[in-house]
């Protein structure tokens, strides 16, 4: 099983290259990081999965002044968000990158490899609605496959560069006791988010 050392590795190559290939919006840009994910857990012998569904997660200013829910949801019947699902974890680079997209300061979020043994706290939220098999391509138009193809070469070239010990974007959320650990570190997310779950109950959530 990867290390979370190892695990942060990979969806900080992810994230980097994101930012680069597709600077105006690579906050946006899920679908392409779930098939490069995917790809370089495969380089390294992990089985993994696409899979598609809604998401939200907890967000809270850096003043903590706003707080609220955000992320991405269609329903039932579309795929509004795609993650990848390994070695029984929830892989996403998707809550890190929520900020980007937020329409105040946001303070900064985690990556995630959550234990799916573990149910999802109120702060996180995930909807499974497809899964998708080993053969799934992007798109049925080729220009958008190649530009998959090219995004995953990409990350590739990048992990296979990478600088030893180069320093982690971000903490990573793992479970609760991940969210407290990092809110005894003084993380403004986590002291809010595990705030925000002990005033929320789940069934007045959207999923």
């Amino acid at each position: 099983m990867l290390s979370n050392t190892q695990t942060l590795k990979l969806l900080g190559v992810v994230v980097r290259s994101l930012r680069k290939e597709f600077p105006e919006d690579f906050y946006k840009r899920c679908y392409y990081a779930a098939f490069a994910m995917r790809a370089l857990l495969l380089d390294g012998g992990v089985e993994a999965e696409i899979v598609g569904g809604d998401f939200v997660a907890f967000i809270v200013s850096r003043d903590g002044s706003r707080a609220g829910m955000q992320g991405f949801g269609f329903g039932a019947e579309q795929c509004s968000h795609f993650w990848v699902e390994a070695e029984g974890r929830l892989l996403d680079v998707g809550p890190h990158l929520l900020p980007e997209g937020a329409s105040y300061p946001v303070s900064g979020m985690p990556l995630v490899a959550w234990d799916l043994t573990t149910p999802f706290p109120a702060y996180l939220r995930y909807q499974r609605v497809q899964r998708f098999p080993a053969d799934a391509l992007m798109s049925a138009v080729p220009e958008q496959n190649a530009r998959c193809d090219r995004f995953i070469a990409a990350c590739r070239s990048r992990a296979a560069n990478q600088i030893a010990g180069s320093k982690p974007l971000a903490w990573l959320l793992t479970d609760p006791r991940a969210t407290v650990s990092a809110a005894r570190s003084r993380d403004s997310w986590a002291t809010g988010a595990i705030r925000f779950s002990r005033m929320t109950t789940i069934s007045d959530l959207p999923f």
